[in-house]
């Protein structure tokens, strides 16, 4: 054989060799040292839930309450994971509005062209709720996080310095919630749970209150303030509240839009559900080029009825639940209020139905999963009257958990036990890789010379916490008019004085009370013991703890890229109506 020759068939070899570990690397996914798959994003993407029969009646539209049930998806936290456990969006009704309520230039307005030309879902929102959040600094499972959106998501209002998972505090003039319970700490992370907890319930309520002055400058602003109330198993009551300037302030810039916010219009809440939102997955195809996914096994409480109900006991609130009662006992020097449910037409049970479970998969263009039917739907179903919404488990020893493991069928990808994936995928012995500390949330750093953070440090009254997170809450006790939120919005001495007076006689009869109508199905859950503090001696009455900073004590020299990540998390708005 001549040289030539020789050397044509070891490059042709050679050829042949490059083109086999390309087509590896590309049918067995990205891979690193050791056969580590790379993680992608778009995992899973969809919700789980349903919604809720309208009420004809526009003003049963000034409170809502429900019990969402509390436990965790994973069996440790996980990075890159944003799961809203069961809750719901609240939105002003502006119904009857057919203009923009979204400025040019706000991010909804921006972002989301097809919530136009209204945009009304999206002006204004209260959310949050329990869940995993890919913002969260500190992870430690399921949190309970308020969030409230006065600006078209511009802002994210999620504790009374802090936005949604952003450390840096806000400015005095963007504040806009104000911590009310002297008896529990509203940590900017969430509220955090026993670490026992796996499927109680947490009763929540977003009622409107009557309890701020009416300012008219710079912009007139309607009455609603927006109060949290919580139905625990050690906590019960008011807990914070949205000030009714929060939801006003966005008319200075378009004033088309005043008179269209939470401050002065009934509200309403389309259903309830979890938003699933962001899951990694690892990517690989077998020897024959066939594509298969892995994402985090998530799992679900079940009942006895092979059942995971994920919230009940709904209710839609009119004037007369809380919010004239609570108006006449302030003018008239009456007892507060002790209940919802005064009256017989304080309150109506909606009807909901049931969305299909529908999840889709992969970047741009987003493939649908199938195969969950064989094994869970949703349902929803009236129980004593009230709606139940949750998931239905048809095999018992399938119950409680989602598929892991999806394979490419032409245009969707079909769900597939672990044993039908190819060892040569590598995919079952991938591990998604845990969350890990961001993080700390921090007071300005000139807090001496700022007159909104250092009136409550001059009384010297500090205490500090430790929560089931590890993180530890340095907080300080001071007037409830005293904390930034309440001295940004610049009240006169007179409406500062009216004010603190009502809180005080909220602190005299309110202390561990729950207004929520009761749980009827399931147990309560528990707060983390560590949230509930005891107000110090001389302060018991109209003194509340306000958080200066939330920190982790040990700094993790390994999370600067992901402290990055976690402050740039993109915003999810809530799901559309269904037509």
């Amino acid at each position: 054989m001549k040289r030539s020759n020789v050397l044509s068939a070891s490059t042709y070899i050679i050829y042949i060799l490059i083109v086999c570990l390309i087509l590896q690397h590309k049918y067995t996914g990205a891979t690193s040292k050791k056969g580590v798959l790379k993680e992608e994003p778009n995992g899973l993407m969809g919700f789980i839930g349903g919604e809720f029969v309208p009420v004809s009646d526009p003003s049963y539209g000034k409170g809502f309450s429900f019990y969402t049930m509390i436990f965790n998806l994973t069996s440790m936290p996980l990075a890159n994971l944003q799961i809203g456990a069961p809750f719901t969006w609240i939105t002003p009704n502006n119904n009857d509005f057919n203009n923009p309520l979204c400025p040019i230039g706000t991010y909804a307005r921006k972002n989301w062209p097809e919530r136009g030309p209204t945009w009304n879902t999206v002006m204004q929102t209260i959310e949050g709720g329990p869940g995993v959040w890919g913002s969260t600094q500190f992870p430690a499972g399921t949190k309970f996080r308020i969030n409230g959106t006065p600006d078209c998501y511009n802002t994210s209002i999620s504790s009374h310095a802090w936005q949604f998972g952003d450390p840096n505090p806000l400015s005095p003039e963007r504040m806009g919630l104000a911590q009310v319970s002297n008896r529990i700490i509203a940590p900017p992370d969430g509220f955090t749970f026993n670490a026992t907890t796996n499927g109680e319930f947490l009763g929540v309520a977003w009622m409107a209150l009557p309890i701020l002055p009416k300012p008219t400058n710079p912009v007139k602003t309607g009455p609603n303030s927006w109060g949290l109330f919580f139905n625990s198993k050690n906590y019960a009551g008011l807990v914070a509240m949205y000030t009714a300037n929060v939801w006003s302030r966005m008319s200075q810039r378009d004033p088309s839009i005043a008179g269209r916010g939470f401050d002065n219009r009934f509200a309403t809440m389309q259903g309830g559900g979890m938003e699933v939102n962001a899951v990694p997955n690892f990517v690989a195809r077998d020897a024959r080029g066939v594509l298969y996914t892995k994402i985090p096994r998530l799992q679900f409480p079940v009942d006895a009825n092979n059942q995971t109900v994920l919230m009940q006991g709904n209710y839609f609130y009119a004037a007369a639940a809380l919010y004239t009662p609570l108006q006449v006992a302030l003018a008239q020097r009456q007892r507060l209020p002790r209940s919802f449910l005064l009256t017989p037409k304080a309150a109506v049970a909606p009807r909901c139905t049931a969305n299909p479970l529908f999840f889709t998969q992969g970047k741009g263009k987003q493939i649908p999963l199938v195969g969950f039917e064989h094994n869970v739907q949703t349902f929803a179903a009236q129980r004593n009257g009230k709606c139940v919404i949750g998931l239905q488990w048809k095999n018992r020893a399938n119950a409680g958990f989602f598929p892991e493991y999806f394979k490419q069928v032409a245009n969707k990808r079909v769900a597939v036990s672990a044993q039908q994936v190819p060892a040569a995928t590598k995919l079952q012995q991938q591990k998604f890789a845990a969350d890990v500390i961001g993080q700390d949330y921090m007071a300005p750093a000139d807090i001496e010379n700022n007159k909104y953070w250092s009136t409550c440090m001059q009384r010297g009254l500090s205490q500090q916490v430790t929560l089931v997170d590890n993180s530890k809450v340095l907080i300080y006790w001071c007037k409830f008019i005293e904390q930034p939120s309440i001295l940004s919005l610049h009240l006169s001495t007179r409406q500062a004085s009216k004010l603190q007076a009502t809180i005080e006689r909220i602190h005299r009869e309110w202390r561990d009370l729950n207004l929520i109508p009761p749980l009827e199905y399931g147990q309560l859950a528990r707060m983390d013991e560590n949230l509930l503090v005891t107000p110090p001696p001389g302060c018991e009455i109209g003194y509340v703890p306000i958080v200066y900073e939330q920190r982790y004590p040990v700094p993790n020299t390994k999370t600067i890229a992901h402290r990055k990540r976690k402050k740039t998390q993109k915003h999810f708005p809530p799901p559309l109506p269904r037509l």
